[in-house]
């Protein structure tokens, strides 16, 4: 699953370029078929699926005129393919969570081969810009890769039963993964990551999970972080702390002029434009094939009903992952959501975003929306526990009773 995710960015480097066939069509067969097997081999109840079962079809229902462009229709051939195998196949493969522990240290893996590939053998974006990526893909793409490591990374170095050694690893990590991700200047996956940790950090606050652990890392990635910056004076560096200080480029002011004239022609097209005929509309939103907004996105190409019923699912996915962690300790459902969501809202179009569909199934199936096993309720961020007393015997009483 996590490398059906980054398929992406993987499959023109130079380790899985030899592949003779798409990375992301075998991935996404072996995905689905797994998945099924699993499903006709040990049944499970998909009641937590359902939403997901209507938004394609809301889908379908809007891609009913085929639209006129290439990307348009392999638009709408991705959405029922990849992207449905995305959206369905959590339910069926998550079912326990060392499933979810799986998918999460995978998700680690990549991010940390794509830092030594950033880092050892960087790919220029230009001749005049010091930005790089790694061979294959673009520094957004790279940027998601290494931001969803540091998320993986800063929570579980504070997992109560993570072990020292572990803490230290993940310690050691996670510099190294924010050298790759500032090394891009891929501000969006930059700024997901950040609001990641502080959404973590929040809600652990405010269910009393947190403890002298916690501070001491985040501590430490924010002063790392910043001695990094200040030593690494490179163009990646310079435009992402340049957007805090109020730069303003031209990729930043093109975004929000595209997000404007879309919010302000969603109102005029109720049923939609057609899922993948967003650039048919070239009066309204010029040359542009998707408004780098997925709701925006959804709203204008499959209309207000399918648009309204994405924010409902949005919302239940973020109350359950809330509640997962104030339940079960699982942080690192809610801090990779926040970051999916994100990068969903400011850059890629539904297809691209894998990891916002995958992550709102996983959220779906909290410990009261699904069949995933909760963690025991000692489990908690930062190292508190919760203390366990023996039961009491009364004297006199018969203790195998």
């Amino acid at each position: 699953m996590a490398l059906l995710i980054n398929a992406g960015q993987l499959k023109a480097t130079p380790l899985l370029a030899w592949v003779p066939v798409d990375l992301t069509l075998l991935l996404g067969v072996a995905v689905a078929a797994w998945a099924s097997l699993l499903l006709f081999t040990r049944p499970t109840r998909l009641n937590s699926s359902a939403p997901f079962f209507v938004l394609l079809l809301a889908f379908s229902v809007a891609s009913f005129d085929a639209p006129g462009s290439d990307y348009g229709r392999t638009k709408v051939l991705t959405l029922f393919t990849v992207t449905a195998v995305l959206m369905l196949s959590p339910f069926v493969l998550f079912r326990e969570r060392s499933h979810l522990d799986y998918f999460f240290s995978a998700t680690l893996g990549i991010a940390s081969i794509a830092a030594v590939l950033t880092i050892t053998n960087p790919a220029s974006v230009a001749d005049y810009s010091t930005r790089v990526t790694f061979d294959g893909t673009n520094t957004i793409g790279a940027a998601r890769v290494l931001g969803a490591g540091i998320v993986v990374c800063v929570i579980r170095a504070v997992w109560s039963t993570t072990t020292v050694r572990r803490r230290l690893t993940y310690g050691a990590l996670t510099p190294v993964l924010l050298w790759g991700l500032l090394s891009t200047g891929s501000r969006g996956p930059f700024i997901a990551t950040a609001l990641a940790v502080l959404a973590v950090c929040a809600v652990a606050l405010a269910t009393r999970r947190s403890n002298g652990w916690m501070i001491a890392v985040l501590t430490a990635v924010i002063f790392g972080g910043a001695a990094i910056a200040e030593r690494a004076s490179t163009d990646g560096t310079s435009r992402i702390f340049g957007f805090f200080e109020g730069t303003r480029d031209t990729s930043t002011r093109a975004r929000n002029e595209l997000w404007r004239g879309t919010a302000e022609a969603i109102p005029d097209h109720p049923l939609g434009v057609g899922v993948g005929s967003f650039s048919d509309t070239q009066v309204l939103w010029g040359t542009y094939t998707y408004p780098h907004n997925v709701i925006l996105e959804v709203f204008a190409e499959a209309g207000w009903t399918t648009g309204i019923l994405l924010c409902l699912i949005v919302a239940i996915g973020t109350v359950r992952s809330i509640r997962g962690a104030n339940v079960a300790g699982d942080f690192l459902t809610l801090g990779l959501l926040v970051f999916a969501l994100v990068n969903a809202m400011v850059s890629g179009d539904i297809n691209s975003n894998r990891l916002v569909w995958v992550m709102l199934a996983i959220a779906m199936m909290g410990p009261r929306g699904g069949h995933l096993r909760a963690q025991a309720p000692e489990s908690r961020l930062g190292g508190a526990r919760t203390q366990r007393h023996p039961p009491v015997v009364h004297r006199g009483a018969n203790p195998s009773i």
